[in-house]
């Protein structure tokens, strides 16, 4: 799995990007505002005066007694009593557990509450470095993921190449000539491998990653802020005897106790006996190790993992003695003074199949459009083998490129020589040497009412022919002892040293541009014509013909040697068009 996923991600079409970026930070909850964990659930006013009519009617007689004797004192309405008989009730509660709230809601909190939380952050210090690794760096938490999942899948796929060998994207791309149908069929491949992924897998993987997921709040909470609230500032050193600590405002600290209430939540959604997959640790514990003469990395590695599977523990061990002891949501209902006040809490969720799914996608795709020039070039050089049965020649004069010193100038080089070059060699020995024979013998067995394409394939021959001998006359126009090569040579070395000849030199690359533009259309024109014409006449071989070709070639191992042999030219002819448009394009860099 790539390092460099923003990179990757950008590679791609920006809806494309945009989309599987949002479902890839949906699935892992990264997308998930902390200021929208936890906030109070309103209740209507119908609904809350419907709750208190209930509890009401199921007051005990002694609740019901200190009611009644509240309104008589103070000449309440009943609910307004209910309430503040309510509020007793809570502060009785937290006096009973330790918190002594003995003012009204408006007081400032007590500081037991706070030197609770410190043992709660005692317990979370030590795994504070790994869980904001994990979530205050996004890309941290979404690699490490991809990777274990990597690891715990079995037969796990990493490249284009697991999917869909080389050699059949350049099959592909010979007969298309499309990137966009080998990404078709990439994605067809990736999601055959996806959708075999069982669920069980997926749960398997999941209970080892969602206790970080439940604990990561314990971690984020601003322990910092909070303290400061009571009239103590912890710092950043490891956390040591219980600290002396004052009441803290209600409206200052209050809001930290909801958010404490939320990471408190989510925790005790983590099981008694828990396991987090050491990949995860160990990713953290390479990012983090410090180097020994006495142990080896691995060995390092082992103990810091080891130490924070212990540590997870303790935080995990911490919260369920807190909340055992420590009725937080009816401290944060007596000092909102209001025991209906309700606070909705949402943990996060994980869809490691969607993760994964979205994730895969950008990986292959992105590293298809990486290897993209590697294929074409393979594509190329294997086209070129088939073609030429060997190495491809090249012109004597036309150069291909030019020296560094003019194209740090900004000077452009003739283009698509290289791909004139294909054009011309291939009509100079491989048509000349397989085909022109056999078109030849063709146009002459055709019966009379083929005579149009028969003479279609003579033309487009000699048109072939003549798009040779021009390529060669330009090569040798470039010639040192040519009249135009003279020229040119004289103003190219002049433009390297001599701005004022910049503007010479492009005007003659341009007319020359022009020269091959119209020379390499020519000659795809002419290969085309006359794979057209191939085909039409394959496409309702005459029995006559057949038998004038059997009675031409005798000796052929094919059972219908004229269809065979039309399909094969065909097919030749459809890659000289595929390699010279693939130089061109490759020259452009498409």
């Amino acid at each position: 799995m790539s390092s460099r996923f923003p990179e990757l991600v950008q590679a791609l079409p920006d809806k494309e990007r945009r989309d599987l970026y949002r479902r890839i930070m949906k699935s892992l909850s990264l997308d998930f505002d902390r200021s929208q964990r936890i906030y109070p659930a309103e209740v209507q006013r119908t609904q809350r005066a419907e709750l208190i009519r209930r509890d009401m009617s199921r007051m005990p007689f002694l609740m019901r007694f200190r009611v009644w004797l509240r309104r008589l004192l103070t000449g309440k309405k009943p609910e307004d009593c209910f309430i503040d008989a309510r509020l007793a009730a809570l502060r009785r509660k937290l006096q009973s557990a330790g918190l002594h709230s003995t003012g009204t809601h408006s007081d400032a909190i007590d500081p037991q509450i706070a030197e609770r939380v410190f043992e709660l952050y005692r317990a979370a210090y030590p795994v504070i470095p790994l869980l904001g690794h994990l979530w205050e760096k996004k890309e941290s938490l979404r690699l490490i993921i991809h990777r274990l999942l990597e690891v715990k899948i079995p037969d796990a796929k990493h490249s284009p190449e697991d999917l869909l060998p080389q050699s059949d994207m350049a099959d592909i791309f010979i007969r298309t000539q499309s990137k966009e149908d080998i990404r078709r069929e990439l994605l067809s491949r990736l999601d055959e491998y996806l959708k075999n992924i069982s669920d069980e897998v997926y749960a398997q993987i999941e209970t080892g990653v969602v206790p970080l997921y439940y604990m990561r709040d314990m971690g984020l909470f601003d322990y910092q802020r909070f303290f400061q609230q009571f009239g103590y500032r912890p710092g950043l050193a490891p956390p040591g005897d219980k600290p002396n600590m004052r009441r803290a405002s209600v409206q200052a600290a209050l809001p930290y106790l909801e958010e404490l209430y939320y990471a408190i939540y989510s925790t005790l959604k983590v099981p008694r006996k828990f396991f987090v997959h050491r990949e995860l640790l160990a990713d953290f514990a390479d990012r983090n190790k410090e180097t020994s003469e006495h142990t080896s990395p691995d060995q390092e590695r082992e103990a810091v993992v080891a130490h924070l599977e212990e540590h997870l523990r303790d935080v995990h061990d911490a919260v369920l003695r807190f909340n055992h002891r420590t009725p937080l949501v009816e401290l944060i209902r007596f000092h909102r003074n209001d025991p209906y006040y309700r606070v909705m809490a949402y943990a996060p969720q994980l869809n490691l199949r969607e993760f994964y799914n979205n994730s895969m996608r950008i990986e292959i795709l992105s590293r298809l459009d990486e290897r993209f020039p590697e294929i074409r070039e393979g594509v190329i050089d294997r086209l070129i083998a088939e073609i030429f049965s060997g190495d491809l020649g090249h012109f004597d004069f036309l150069p291909e490129s030019i020296p560094s010193t003019l194209r740090s100038q900004g000077l452009p080089p003739i283009k698509h020589v290289a791909a004139l070059n294909v054009l011309h060699q291939y009509v100079k020995y491989a048509f000349k040497r397989d085909l022109q024979e056999f078109l030849r013998v063709l146009s002459r067995m055709m019966p009379a009412r083929q005579k149009g394409i028969a003479n279609a394939i003579v033309a487009h021959s000699s048109g072939l022919q003549d798009v040779e001998e021009k390529a060669e006359s330009l090569d040798q126009g470039f010639s040192p002892d040519a009249d135009s090569g003279k020229v040119f040579h004289r103003v190219r070395y002049a433009a390297d040293s001599d701005p004022v000849q910049h503007r010479s030199y492009r005007n003659l690359v341009t007319q020359t541009d022009r020269e091959i533009g119209a020379l390499i259309d020519a000659g795809l024109g002419h290969i085309d014509g006359i794979r057209s014409a191939l085909q039409e006449i394959a496409a309702a071989v005459p029995d006559a013909l057949r038998e004038r070709y059997s009675l031409y070639d005798p000796t052929s191992p094919h059972q219908n040697a004229l269809e065979w042999k039309l399909a094969e030219e065909s097919e030749s002819l459809q890659k000289v068009h595929t390699l010279i448009t693939q130089k061109m394009a490759m020259e452009e860099g498409m």
